[in-house]
């Protein structure tokens, strides 16, 4: 589980936008509301409704957690299941297109 933090000052369009720990744009801790420890970004910008009224993903965070999730689910299909057995779980999403293709 990660730990997620909300903005305290709205961005664009008046979104409040929910960072986790560790996000190069996370703002100043004055600036910051910890939110908790949540799952999945989902998760944690259903608990800032509770604050804001329009609370929103950090690009930044997202991206990454598309990535993860993305690898995670390349381990579980080709790894998990002995399709393929030489890749990492550090490898990228092309890495395993090329290796199956070949």
């Amino acid at each position: 589980m990660t730990k997620y933090f909300i903005c305290m000052r709205a961005g664009r369009d008046r979104i409040h936008f929910v960072h986790k720990e560790g996000c190069p744009f996370l703002p100043e801790p004055g600036n910051r509301f910890c939110l908790g420890n949540f799952r999945s970004p989902r998760h944690a910008i259903e608990a800032g409704k509770k604050y804001f009224s329009v609370p929103g993903r950090c690009i930044f965070c997202s991206k990454e957690n598309r990535l993860q999730n993305r690898k995670r689910l390349m381990h579980e299909l080709f790894i998990d299941t002995g399709f393929i057995s030489s890749l990492q779980m550090n490898d990228t999403p092309e890495d395993v297109f090329v290796c199956s293709v070949n």
